[in-house]
């Protein structure tokens, strides 16, 4: 899955649109307020000044709240950066999700009330269980841990034999020992008597 969505509207237009999107989003992004629009450029190359620059983003099925942007003028040959890039995420239509679907983005951007661009771009939505990939703000796989499944019963009680038959503390108590060592000390252990590949087998 490619790792962003690039809107480039035609180069030899008078006034155009980059724009750089998430390709697939899930309720995580939600729950951790991540960006869905990276991206916004409105680029005049033309000669003249242009007035009254205002640029929507909407979406169908609507999982973002229509948003407005108003830009007061984009000096000639002049590229104007947004700032605001918060797009605010529906979290019911995302957690009501149970397979991926395909849904559209609209960004129209109009001058002095007359429209110059309308572009559609798809966007996957993905169940809450499922994880867009390494490719797609990675560090997100966090959110898709389940402390109560099977598997993560399976790792600790594993952990705790290797410990136990190495003569160190089985109980796994994170923290409350009180030391801050105390959790990586036990990892160090672990990785130390037995690889975590092994742990996971």
């Amino acid at each position: 899955m490619e790792s962003e969505i690039r809107i480039d509207t035609d180069a030899e237009a008078i006034v155009l649109i980059e724009a750089t999107l998430a390709p697939s989003i899930n309720l995580a992004f939600y729950q951790n307020s991540l960006p869905i629009l990276r991206e916004m450029v409105v680029v005049n190359n033309g000669d003249c000044l242009i007035r009254d620059v205002r640029l929507t983003i909407s979406s169908v099925p609507p999982f973002i709240s229509t948003k407005h942007w108003h830009i007061a003028s984009v000096g000639a040959h002049q590229r104007y950066h947004l700032s605001d890039l918060d797009v605010t995420l529906d979290g019911s239509t995302l957690s009501r999700l149970t397979e991926a679907e395909t849904s559209q983005v609209s960004i129209l951007l109009t001058v002095e009330g007359e429209k110059v661009i309308h572009v559609d771009k798809p966007i996957e939505l993905l169940p809450r269980n499922q994880w867009g990939g390494v490719s797609n703000i990675p560090e997100i796989i966090a959110a898709f841990v389940e402390l109560n499944d099977p598997a993560v019963e399976r790792l600790l009680k594993k952990s705790a034999d290797i410990l136990r038959q190495n003569d160190k503390r089985s109980s796994l108590n994170g923290y409350e020992g009180g030391a801050k060592r105390v959790a990586p000390r036990y990892l160090e252990w672990i990785r130390g008597y037995g690889s975590l590949r092994a742990l996971l087998i």
